[in-house]
């Protein structure tokens, strides 16, 4: 029993080194610092404007980075697994999620509405919710760009 006991505890301790092993490499990923300023290797700086037709592009399958905007600032989260292709949150891949996150929803209808005629009116909740998911992105992702505004945005 104490044989068994000790190959249990030495199985959950190499399975905890291993998580660490593997957050640290990813976070030595080179775009993986929050709100890096000047230019990344493919030439886009925080000042470059993009529509949401441009946007939608960088989704990991047209073009392999994989951007998102929230409260119209885009963001490289190419990094994270989480938003490649097949992945759960590949849905926001290439939007604006603003609305969807504030909704704490994962449904296309939410998607690349903020600050548009369509966008539903927000709960105070959702408010707070918007906000932290903000806080949050902008915190771990670099900012790439900002949505720039098209006459058939109104």
């Amino acid at each position: 029993v104490a044989a068994f006991a000790i190959i249990i505890l030495l199985a959950i301790l190499g399975g905890i080194w291993l998580k660490k092993r593997n957050a640290l490499k990813k976070s030595a990923f080179p775009f993986n610092t929050p709100n890096v300023k000047g230019s990344h290797e493919n030439g886009v700086t925080p000042d470059r404007e993009f529509t949401l037709e441009e946007l939608a592009k960088y989704n990991g399958e047209t073009k392999p980075q994989i951007y998102l905007a929230v409260k119209n600032i885009v963001y490289d989260v190419s990094s994270s697994d989480a938003y490649a292709p097949g992945a759960g949150y590949h849905v926001f891949a290439g939007k604006d999620c603003t609305v969807a996150l504030a909704k704490m929803s994962l449904e296309e209808q939410y998607m690349n509405l903020y600050m548009k005629p369509k966008q539903p009116k927000l709960t105070t909740q959702e408010l707070e919710t918007m906000e932290q998911w903000n806080d949050y992105i902008k915190k771990k992702y670099p900012t790439v760009g900002k949505i720039k505004e098209t006459k058939k945005d109104h």
